[in-house]
């Protein structure tokens, strides 16, 4: 995805930020349930901290941080993610 697709189409954004709010839904109820596995996940915070823009501020959504977000970070926390399944107990 380039960045002038991402501003170009109103629907990947919209689909953009849901999967980030879904994501961020997903590490609150992680740091709930498995605080220590939770503080294993880099940027968690700031993860949530997202999550709650996203969600909450509808009409102040900074799109450009969105695109950074996108653009930098989330090829990192999949990769950090995927290792984090792969240690866990399957049980």
């Amino acid at each position: 995805m380039t960045k002038e697709r991402f501003f170009a189409e109103l629907l990947l954004r919209s689909a953009v930020e849901r999967q980030l709010e879904i994501l961020g839904e997903a590490l609150v109820r992680l740091r709930r349930d498995d605080p220590h596995l939770a503080d294993r996940i880099s940027d968690l915070r700031k993860i949530i901290g997202m999550r709650n823009i996203l969600a909450h501020e509808y009409g102040d959504i900074d799109y450009e941080t969105v695109w950074v977000v996108v653009a930098k970070y989330i090829e990192p926390l999949i990769a950090e993610l995927d290792r984090l399944l792969s240690e866990a107990d399957p049980a």
